[in-house]
């Protein structure tokens, strides 16, 4: 299923170039005022917003509060750059800045599939600090409350695997579960989820660079 983008602009020409670059790759939906923007906001969350800088009806940068509590990736584009306004966008809330003029199909691409990736791999973070928070209290209550988990518990340095009584050795949360009832999820920690980053940035790389021979 492809993933939509909201864009959010007045200029027919950009709203055709961005039709041309991402059309392919991308539900996209198109409006021509904040107003039009937070109507859509209300009945659909899109999965990364192309917002203009100026629109007839106001300021993208004092509309990002929105979409930004929506927790929706937004890339700002202006027509004319500058570093104090690219600054002030990601202050905001901004995924990315973008300067309309020159802007090519892999740039964009690329700054729109990021912005989608790095979003979802935040939301990850999120439930896994919150199951991380749920597991810590459940290990807390059986650890007082269960005989089986007192005391020393042999594991696996390596693979974090515990032995049994038995000598039998089980992933700790089959080990936690038949002894407490708890069940688990997963998650990323911060620091897998840097590496996770880190993979993400060497596909795109490589992703870019098989399109080296694509023309914008």
């Amino acid at each position: 299923m492809q993933n939509t983008v909201l864009v959010v602009e007045d200029d027919e020409i950009y709203r055709e170039l961005v039709e041309r670059h991402l059309g392919d790759a991308y539900m996209l939906v198109f409006t021509d005022s904040l107003r039009g923007a937070a109507e859509m906001l209300q009945s659909h969350i899109p999965d990364c917003i192309l917002l203009d800088h100026r629109l007839p009806d106001g300021n993208g940068i004092d509309f990002l509060p929105q979409p930004v509590n929506a927790e929706v990736p937004v890339i700002l584009c202006t027509a004319h750059g500058s570093e104090a306004l690219a600054v002030k966008a990601i202050k905001a809330g901004a995924e990315d800045y973008l300067v309309k003029r020159g802007l090519g199909r892999r740039e964009l691409r690329r700054a729109v599939r990021c912005a989608i990736k790095q979003s979802q791999l935040r939301t990850q973070l999120r439930l896994k600090v919150s199951e991380s928070e749920s597991l810590s209290r459940l290990l807390r209550t059986a650890l007082s409350n269960n005989e089986a988990l007192r005391g020393i518990i042999p594991i696996c340095a390596y693979c974090r695997k515990v032995r049994d009584r038995t000598g039998c050795w089980h992933s700790i949360e089959a080990y936690v579960s038949q002894h407490t009832g708890a069940r688990f999820t997963h998650g990323l920690c911060p620091s897998c989820l840097d590496i996770e980053l880190e993979k993400f940035a060497q596909e795109d790389q490589a992703r870019l660079d098989d399109e080296n021979g694509e023309r914008p």
